[in-house]
């Protein structure tokens, strides 16, 4: 089973190194494009205009300590992807809270949808980097990673009967999954949840983990904490799960 996972904003620090590191050969799922986008990455960091890299970071203006982080990038210490992101759905996953075995099922399962470098493992190692979901860019914006990708990810995805989409819309949007998939979606009192629907994915992550769920079947019968089910809709591909928000 493999569960389709968003990135965060948000990221522990990398420290930088002397040595060049060479995390792109290790990452799992081989791209031949994705050292392309990093070096256009590097490219906009060092040779474009200060509004331009405001807008890559998403912010309002240029951090110099964060601008030199990112553009020593290759010599960047790396991290368990699972763990360098910490997020409001990477804290609701408390992956360090996790006993091993919980710990095992995420490195073996969890794909993490990177706004740099596509798709990767939640156990492929990597630096921290910044760059903003909606920047668009010729030389690198999320669509272009995702087409670019595509075919490796058809691949990874066709092996299985059943994947779990806890991504974001915006990834959603990017790489429409063809295989067969649940789709876990919030409600509070009726409505659907947007930014909020963050921690109800890392909760809904955290406790297929803990009870070790390998057969999708058996989704339906899940009792997940804050959350009730109240309907499931068939939808295409797609099995739509509708949980209401529960009082804590």
């Amino acid at each position: 089973m493999k569960i389709l996972f968003s990135p965060s904003e948000s990221k522990i620090s990398s420290q930088i190194l002397k040595e060049r590191t060479d995390f792109l050969s290790h990452i799992r799922i081989p791209f031949q494009k994705r050292e392309y986008f990093l070096e256009n990455y590097l490219k906009i960091l060092t040779q474009e205009d200060d509004e331009k890299i405001t807008q890559l970071f998403g912010s309002k203006k240029i951090d110099l300590d964060l601008l030199k982080n990112c553009q020593k990038i290759n010599y960047a210490q790396t991290h368990l992807a699972i763990e360098l992101y910490n997020g409001v759905a990477y804290r609701a996953l408390d992956f360090e809270g996790l006993d091993e075995e919980a710990k095992d099922y995420i490195l073996q399962s969890v794909y993490i949808f990177s706004n740099l470098f596509g798709v990767v493992a939640a156990q492929d190692r990597l630096p921290f980097y910044k760059v903003n979901q909606n920047f668009k860019h010729s030389l690198l914006n999320i669509k272009s990673i995702y087409e670019a990708i595509k075919p490796e990810l058809d691949q990874l995805l066709c092996q299985e009967e059943m994947a779990i989409d806890l991504r974001a819309e915006i990834y959603a949007k990017v790489y429409p999954l063809a295989c067969r998939h649940i789709v876990p979606i919030f409600l509070k009192n009726g409505k659907k949840l947007s930014h909020f629907s963050k921690y109800y994915r890392g909760i809904f992550l955290r406790h297929l983990a803990l009870l070790q769920v390998k057969d999708f079947k058996k989704i339906s019968q899940l009792e997940f904490p804050l959350l009730k089910l109240i309907d499931i809709r068939k939808k295409d591909e797609s099995e739509e799960y509708f949980y209401e928000i529960c009082a804590e």
